[in-house]
């Protein structure tokens, strides 16, 4: 039995030792089919269709859904923009991203010639660009099922 403890010592050190290097080499984005609540402006609802595909509602007040392809950008292509990791871009809306706390966001009014800052507290940000435009939004998710609700807007959608 003693022979048999020192193997099994190695053994379990070298599982767990793998496994630390397995998550330090690269965080595993989280999943992204949710429900997420774009301030107080509406949510934004993204269900998984086939293996790393993804479609988005997006309703805002009581205005009808919004369908919208998500593209997952590849990790050269986020590291070539300077974008976060887990990014992923929500066709003809925006980037949403995970968001650095500390960081201030320049934000565009009408003109190009004026801009001011936004700081954005929550986890996840959406960075809007329409024409000179831009702004952005904070995000949280709030779940990671979709409720009857979101399963409709895709619905209504498609009729």
């Amino acid at each position: 039995m003693k022979k048999l403890i020192g193997p099994l010592i190695v053994a379990l050190l070298s599982v767990i030792i793998t496994g630390c290097g397995i998550k330090s080499a690269g965080t595993a984005c989280p999943p992204l089919q949710g429900t997420y609540k774009v301030e107080d402006n509406g949510f934004i609802y993204i269900k998984k269709q086939y293996v790393d595909e993804y479609v988005a509602a997006i309703t805002v007040a009581e205005s009808s859904p919004q369908v919208l392809a998500v593209m997952i950008p590849k990790k050269e292509d986020l590291i070539r923009d300077q974008l976060p990791e887990c990014s992923v871009i929500l066709k003809g809306i925006g980037l949403l991203a995970p968001t650095n706390k500390d960081k201030t966001y320049n934000v565009s009014d009408v003109s190009q010639n004026y801009s001011s800052e936004r700081k954005i507290d929550t986890p996840l940000v959406l960075m809007v660009m329409a024409g000179f435009q831009s702004n952005v939004y904070g995000v949280v998710k709030v779940s990671d099922t979709l409720s009857e609700t979101a399963l409709s807007a895709f619905e209504t959608v498609n009729e």
